[in-house]
């Protein structure tokens, strides 16, 4: 178990582009992930931020969360927005697990039809290695 944590939190590795974007430190263009955690991080902000149909050449990746933040708001658009999360992350980011998403609870948010979550999350290779982003998603 050891040796895979310390492949998980290795940092002497680059891995993919940060996202959200940022300007390296480094003197490099763009700042990368450099293990595991920054780089699943980024590939669920990627995925949150992304609408189904916006990709070319992968047109399913993504999430509606943009859509359901269209629909008349309801008791269940918190539920809706758990399981859309869910089901794209286990489909297009298969090493993690998403434990939870909670979110900001403010009828403002609803008003202007916008959603601030924190989404935390595991590594399926040690559940014990956990994270999590925040996000605001407004249309």
């Amino acid at each position: 178990m050891s040796r895979k944590r310390s492949q998980i939190l290795d940092t002497d590795r680059t891995f993919s582009v940060q996202n959200p974007i940022k300007e390296s430190f480094k003197g490099n263009i763009l700042r990368m992930t450099n293990n595991s955690i920054s780089m699943y991080k980024s590939q669920l902000y990627t995925l949150i931020f992304t609408n189904v149909g916006e990709r070319v050449m992968l047109p399913e990746f993504g999430t509606n969360i943009q859509a359901l933040l269209f629909e008349p708001m309801t008791n269940n658009i918190y539920n809706d927005l758990k399981l859309e999360i869910r089901n794209a992350a286990d489909r297009w980011i298969p090493g993690i697990n998403i434990d939870d998403v909670r979110f900001k609870e403010d009828l403002t948010e609803l008003e202007y039809n916008r959603v601030t979550l924190t989404i935390e999350f595991s590594l399926k290779v040690d559940p014990n290695v956990k994270d999590q982003i925040e996000i605001e998603k407004s249309i």
